[in-house]
């Protein structure tokens, strides 16, 4: 029913939020049956970017008050968003962070943060200059264990408001382990050292985490900076870490992973890693905490 359009506009999104409040009412079954939620901020049934961010807005929050089992957030990436009135745009997502924290109802374990169109734009661009405002909705989410970032890279704001949710151990990554520019200071030839995604996230959440998760195409097998992003990881992480999956499937595979990352992979415990390999530091630094790994189609250079 709440099917889109090109335009990214959903036509019928008033007629569903009044069905689950009517369902609501009732006691019927319908609003009980939702258990994932997508927000796109461009998405409206108007033309204007004031009445576009309100509206989507609004609709969010009557569909959290009238659905209480959901436990799926999606909020999609687009570069696009960064034309919105900033001030507008600020005090929207706060007033639906405001609600989000005190219902009782709102039980979010799972934040997917999705790029839009990962095609013509790189996971660093979505969410430039945009994505902090999302930090009073993100500190909010209190139930949270589970963050995903396909296509995307998210701002340091938005990991720190992250790292204030205790019960967030699990970061997956779909295509989202990245190298920043390197960008030339001015009047000078001092070149900041190369970021990564892997660098963006605050120690703290870092050492909190229990499980990682990534994904990467097989056809870039072979270009993805493997031994590097390992290095890095190995030492990022917390000496607490449990379980570790590194697949390289199609986008096929990696997307029907993403949608059931709670059924448990095949893993082996008894790898012989060579002493160059980045994994063995990563199995090293863990220790006997690290008691699941799974690795798919990885290169036998990093074994």
């Amino acid at each position: 029913m709440n099917h889109i359009n090109k335009q990214r506009m959903y036509p019928f999104r008033s007629r569903l939020v009044k069905l689950l409040g009517e369902s609501r009412q009732s006691h019927l079954f319908f609003h009980l049956r939702i258990r994932h939620l997508t927000i796109d901020f461009l998405s409206s049934e108007a033309n204007d970017k004031v009445s576009t961010i309100q509206s989507s807005v609004s609709s969010t929050i009557e569909i959290l008050k009238h659905c209480p089992n959901i436990e799926q957030l999606d909020i999609l990436y687009d570069a696009s968003f960064s034309s919105f009135d900033s001030h507008l745009f600020s005090s929207s997502v706060t007033h639906l962070g405001r609600y989000v924290q005190y219902n009782n109802t709102c039980h979010i374990k799972r934040l997917d943060l999705v790029g839009y169109n990962p095609i013509q734009r790189c996971p660093c661009c979505a969410g430039k200059v945009w994505d902090a405002y999302l930090s009073p909705l993100l500190k909010s989410l209190r139930h949270l264990q589970v963050l995903v970032l396909q296509y995307v890279l998210p701002s340091s704001q938005v990991f720190e408001a992250l790292a204030h949710n205790t019960q967030l151990d699990k970061i997956v990554f779909y295509k989202s382990i990245i190298s920043l520019p390197v960008r030339r200071e001015k009047q000078s030839n001092y070149i900041r050292s190369r970021r990564t995604t892997i660098s963006q996230v605050p120690d703290a959440l870092w050492k909190r985490v229990k499980s990682i998760e990534i994904y990467e195409d097989i056809d870039e097998c072979a270009s993805w900076h493997t031994h590097r992003y390992l290095l890095e990881l190995a030492g990022h992480v917390g000496y607490g870490l449990e379980s570790f999956v590194l697949h390289f499937g199609t986008k096929e595979e990696n997307e029907r992973r993403l949608g059931c990352l709670e059924t448990e992979q095949k893993t082996c415990h008894h790898f012989n890693f060579s002493q160059t390999s980045p994994l063995l530091k990563l199995k090293t630094k863990c220790g006997e905490s690290l008691r699941r790994i799974s690795l798919v189609n990885v290169p036998e250079v990093l074994l």
